[in-house]
């Protein structure tokens, strides 16, 4: 099994600071999700984009919970199923 580092703000790399600064003032915490995709930048900033697509859409934030709760059951990913 692969292991992947859950970053904080001050370990994650330089360009993936400003994003988990701003999941941790929109949600007041940074998602184990989140904080194991700032390896990567560019992984993070896409995750940043689609929360903010989702957002703007029709669904009420309770609709768009249990659409990403159902899709991380069936991908079974225990990250995705632990933040939504």
């Amino acid at each position: 099994m692969i292991r992947y580092d859950v970053h904080s703000l001050t370990s994650a790399p330089e360009a993936s600071r400003p994003l988990l600064a701003a999941l941790q003032q929109n949600l007041g915490l940074v998602p184990n999700l989140a904080a194991s995709m700032a390896e990567s930048p560019a992984l993070l900033d896409g995750f940043v984009r689609l929360r903010g697509i989702q957002s703007q859409g029709t669904f009420t934030p309770a609709e768009v919970q249990v659409l990403s709760l159902t899709n991380a059951y069936e991908n079974r990913c225990s990250y995705c199923m632990a933040l939504h």
